[in-house]
């Protein structure tokens, strides 16, 4: 008795060739992909990872912070009135 031959079938996704980063109105960028992990354009890439390194800065200088308490008021009193 002969086994049934098997197929593998890979599908694979392809890597967009324009940036997928969409303006506020829903237009996409034009430029060609730099990053196929992330399907953006230079531009579009270096932003994003700013933005991450931002956030990641934030909460380092912040630490755990659950809430913020409101800020103190301060009153001044001038001398000699």
């Amino acid at each position: 008795m002969n086994p049934e031959p098997t197929t593998t079938i890979t599908l694979t996704t392809p890597t967009p060739l324009h940036c997928q980063q969409r303006s506020p109105s829903g237009r996409r960028c034009r430029m060609a992909v730099s990053d196929p992990q992330s399907g953006l354009c230079l531009r579009h890439a270096a932003l994003q990872r700013k933005n991450r390194d931002a956030a990641g800065l934030a909460a380092t200088l912040i630490g755990n912070v659950e809430e913020f308490a409101p800020p103190l008021t301060l009153t001044t009193v001038s001398a000699g009135s």
